[in-house]
This record gives C-alpha cells, sequence and structure tokens, in this order.
C-alpha cells in the first residue's frame, strides 16, 4: 500500500512562514533582510561582537567557496576587484547562484548531509546516481527549501521499493529510505537534523544525557515515519520489533523493549490535528 509521510513536522517545529515574508510575494533582497535582522537580535542577545566585514578580496574567495566548492580563478578576482559599482558583492552572489557549477556543488553538499552512510556503504553508493540526479534537478529547477523537504518526506513508498535491489527508473530520493533502512528511528533522527537543525538520536534509548529531549518525545516524532517500519522484508528477528512498533492505535507507536506507547507530537510537543492531514 502507498504511504504519505507526514511533512508538517518540519513547518510546525520551525515556525518559519511566521517569521519570513512569503516568497511570492517578497523579493530576495527583503527576506535577505529579515534573516540579517534576526541574526543581529540573536547577537545582541548573547551579547556576541561579529567580526569586522572582510574586504573585497577575502569576500570573492568566500563566496565562491561557499557557492562553487572552489576558490576563484585569479581573472575573475582582478575583474571583482576592478568593478567600482556598490552592488557588486550582489551581483557576484546572484552570477554564481546561476551558473552550473553551484548546482553541482550543492548537490555534493546536500547528498553529502542526506546520505552520510554513502561514503561506507557500497550498498547505498549503488543507490547514489538517481538519488543525486533527483537532488540536482531539484536544485536546477530553483525549488526552495521547504519544497525538498516535503518532496523527500512525502515520497509514496511501498515494500518494493524499500526491498528491491535495483535503481527506481526515474530520479528520486528513495535512496534516504534505503540509506535509513525503513526505520522509524533511523528517519526520525536524520529528519530532525537535516531540517529542524537538532540532534535527538542520543534520546532513542534513554534520556538525552546533554539536552533537554526525552526518550519519550524521541518516539513520539518517530511515531510520524511508523508505516515503513511495516515494509520491511520478514527476516528472522525483524517481525517481532516490526509487530511490536505497529499495533495499536494507527497515530502512536510502542517504545521498542517497553510497555510504554506513545502518541504522535511534534517536537514542540502538540499533536497534530489529523483531519488536515491525508494519509493515502
Amino acid at each position: 500500500a502507498m504511504i504519505r509521510i507526514v511533512v508538517l513536522v518540519v513547518m510546525a517545529f520551525c515556525g518559519l512562514s511566521a517569521v519570513l515574508p512569503a516568497e511570492e510575494s517578497r523579493p530576495a533582497r527583503v527576506v535577505a533582510e529579515t534573516i540579517d535582522t534576526l541574526i543581529a537580535e540573536r547577537w545582541g542577545t548573547d551579547k556576541i561582537t561579529p567580526a569586522a566585514p572582510c574586504d573585497d578580496a577575502e569576500f570573492c574567495r568566500r563566496v565562491y567557496l561557499d557557492i562553487c566548492g572552489r576558490i576563484p580563478p585569479a581573472s575573475e578576482v582582478r575583474d571583482f576587484l576592478d568593478d567600482q559599482s556598490a552592488d557588486k558583492r550582489a551581483k557576484l552572489v546572484d552570477r554564481l547562484l546561476d551558473s552550473p557549477t553551484y548546482i553541482v556543488n550543492y548537490t555534493n553538499v546536500w547528498r553529502a548531509i542526506m546520505l552520510p552512510e554513502a561514503s561506507m556503504d557500497q550498498t547505498i553508493q549503488f543507490f547514489l546516481p538517481g538519488f543525486e540526479a533527483w537532488l540536482r534537478s531539484r536544485l536546477a529547477e530553483n525549488r526552495n527549501y521547504a519544497q525538498i523537504a516535503e518532496e523527500l518526506l512525502t515520497l509514496p513508498l511501498d515494500s518494493q521499493d524499500l526491498n528491491n535491489f535495483q535503481q527506481p527508473e526515474q530520479p528520486s530520493p528513495l535512496a534516504f529510505y534505503r540509506a535509513k533502512q525503513g526505520k522509524p528511528e533511523e528517519i526520525a533522527g536524520a529528519s530532525a537534523r537535516m531540517f529542524l537543525g537538532v540532534r535527538i538520536e542520543c534520546a532513542q534509548c534513554h534520556n538525552h544525557p546533554f539536552d533537554k529531549w526525552k526518550r519519550e518525545e524521541f518516539w513520539s516524532y518517530a511515531a510520524f515515519f511508523k508505516d515503513t517500519a511495516a515494509m520491511q522484508a520478514p527476516v528472522e528477528g525483524v517481525v517481532s520489533a516490526i509487530a511490536d512498533k505497529l499495533k495499536g492505535d494507527p497515530h502512536s507507536i510502542q517504545i521498542p523493549e517497553t510497555d510504554i506507547v506513545v502518541k504522535t507530537r511534534y517536537l514542540t510537543g502538540e499533536e497534530p490535528d489529523w483531519t488536515k492531514i491525508s494519509d493515502s
């Protein structure tokens, strides 16, 4: 059966829609200024003195490394330094973002973030071409961060997708779920790290030793992804664990090796409004 994994985990926790102007109605410059304002406010709150602005040569080197993953050619540095226009830094950023080098570099960056397992697992490496083709095409189409997160987290899946050793016919982020073995706890830890900027893996087996996260909070979040566990091939030692995770309320999950059942919740502690969410 096809499933859709709830994407609202991202938006509910981040709350970005209430902070940043709508992309369709505000120019990029306004969004950038809003972000700068938020950063400056945090500097004030934390009593941080920012570093002095860099000069043009240093800026040129940094922006090439950040966007293209390489240092700039000497000829382009000279042209940039000779340019006397007031908006030359913004123009350089825009030009690099429109370049193929940006797409190649950030495909590598995000693939490494989303699939760290590929550096050590040859099985996952087999599925990289389809994943990288999907990610590269989304960057080339200028899809925003929320759209990429939504497509990844709402990917329709069935057991054949996870258990067949073959490439998807079309560019697809399927390798993400293969790398996480379809396990709710693995998907939960990875998605929280990638999209929410928090590491909750240490709360999987016990309360987090250095942070606020409790074990029940981890598994309440992992419950969003519980359906993927049912898609795993029935191998010895796994069937009973899957059955434990899936029994009872479809919007709850049993914490392994315990009798504790927790309801699906965002990391904010709120429960989803299931009447507004489609799972088909």
